[in-house]
């Protein structure tokens, strides 16, 4: 298979996995590698509520606004190509705002290369959110934590799914959570990712979660 929008790379996972670099990996073992991976980095969307890539081409979204003023998103937005408001609930988008109609905040995102996620009207502005209107908003654009692959997300981010595409691999031999024998020593393998408090920290740290409007 093929990882897309993967937070790791096979080459840096099969480098963890054996650091002597002396291993032959067969097409299955690669395969599963790259499960792990695609595993692993979609975990980490559900986990965090966003996506740490952004697609190639806009997608439309639609939004309720619930202030006249302001329009709260549930998305990591990162631009808009068109803004349309749907203001007298008939279902067409009639009225395309002017990005002098609107301010994108936090102000310094894009210097931070992190998203948007709240859109006021502009203060000298002439246009409001429909607010009793359900999906009333339109955007197109591009929506995603930072631009590019999944190969620009936050080094934290990278880290975390290095780390659980490691276990996911090596829980192909641990089934029932135990790897090893009395031999040469027991390993266990923790079945819950999010008990690993090194992940957890790295997930928590590396990207900023939504805290209300701003």
């Amino acid at each position: 298979m093929t990882v897309t929008n993967g937070y790791t790379q096979v080459e840096i996972l099969q480098a963890a996995i054996d650091p002597s670099g002396q291993a032959r990996w067969t097409a299955a073992d690669v395969f599963n590698q790259e499960l792990a991976i695609d595993a692993a980095s979609r975990w980490i969307d559900q986990y965090s509520h966003t996506r740490f890539y952004t697609t190639t081409s806009d997608e439309t979204r639609y939004y309720t606004a619930h202030a006249y003023w302001q329009l709260y998103l549930p998305d990591d937005l990162l631009s808009i190509t068109t803004l349309k408001t749907d203001d007298d609930d008939d279902g067409t988008y009639e009225t395309t705002w002017a990005t002098t109609d609107y301010v994108l905040l936090p102000t310094n995102a894009a210097l931070k290369s992190k998203p948007y996620r709240s859109i006021e009207m502009a203060s000298n502005g002439t246009l409001s959110w429909p607010t009793r209107v359900r999906n009333g908003v339109e955007i197109v654009g591009t929506f995603g934590y930072c631009t590019g692959s999944g190969l620009t997300a936050p080094a934290p981010i990278r880290q975390a799914c290095l780390m659980i595409a490691h276990r996911l691999w090596k829980r192909k031999d641990a089934v029932f959570g135990v790897a090893g024998s009395s031999g040469v020593g027991v390993t266990t393998v923790i079945a819950t990712i999010q008990a690993d408090s090194d992940i957890r920290m790295l997930l928590d740290a590396g990207y900023d979660k939504r805290g209300g409007f701003y």
